[in-house]
């Protein structure tokens, strides 16, 4: 702590939870803060997005970074190629997300994008993205969905006790934990939202639990190293 205020450069990873800490520093030492545009890193998008905004705040070369982020990312779209249920099978299918505004943004926009996938209700914690996440529904006619809309979903990005207990009760829809409050007590698989190894356990979580309870047999899908 004794040297809060020596830092180049402050990342507000989650703006929503630390804003008022970040304008303080401003003020008191001159640091600067940096609010991601797309959020927090929660999907490939939005962590090329992020590196590269934090690579121009400080001056640096963002291209090692996104080389790697871009080999993951193809690493991964050569597993979903060995499943005949995957990227192309996901597209038109309805999903619902609540949590923080810096994790559902850049989800929602991920699973609309890249997926094709149809959001029924976003339900956000704060609105720190609330308006990034209005225009983004609003370019697709999907503005509705901030206050629900009728359809069938596939998958809930939800608090993880209501994960824990879809597994527990074998639900029909696949439900992934992505705020709190959390449904383990221990952790010992690195089960974060952020960077390339979130994208991998929200893909890992998102396919396998959708697909285990379509065909009803358990998969073997594994994207995380």
């Amino acid at each position: 702590m004794k040297n809060i205020g020596k830092a180049s450069l402050n990342i507000l990873i989650h703006p929503e939870h630390c804003m008022g800490t970040a304008r303080m520093l401003q003020e008191r030492f001159g640091t600067p803060y940096l609010r991601p545009s797309k959020g927090a890193p929660v999907g490939y998008p939005a962590n090329r997005s992020f590196v590269k905004e934090v690579a121009d705040a400080l001056g640096l070369d963002p291209t090692p970074a996104l080389d790697s982020i871009q080999r993951d990312a193809d690493r991964v779209h050569g597993i979903l190629l060995n499943y005949d249920r995957m990227a192309r099978g996901m597209h038109s299918r309805g999903f619902t997300a609540e949590g923080d505004s810096s994790t559902v943004y850049p989800l929602t926009e991920w699973m609309i994008k890249t997926f094709g996938m149809v959001p029924r209700r976003i339900s956000l914690y704060d609105e720190e993205y609330l308006p990034e996440i209005r225009e983004l529904l609003s370019s697709y006619g999907l503005e509705g969905a901030l206050d629900g809309t009728d359809g069938m979903v596939e998958v809930m990005f939800c608090n993880g006790l209501d994960a824990l207990e879809s597994r527990m009760t074998h639900s029909p829809v696949g439900k992934i934990g992505v705020c709190i409050p959390h449904g383990r007590s221990v952790d010992l698989m690195g089960r974060t939202l952020v960077g390339m190894k979130g994208c991998r356990y929200i893909l890992d979580e998102m396919f396998n639990n959708m697909v285990r309870f379509r065909c009803g047999q358990p998969t073997d899908m594994m994207f995380r190293e």
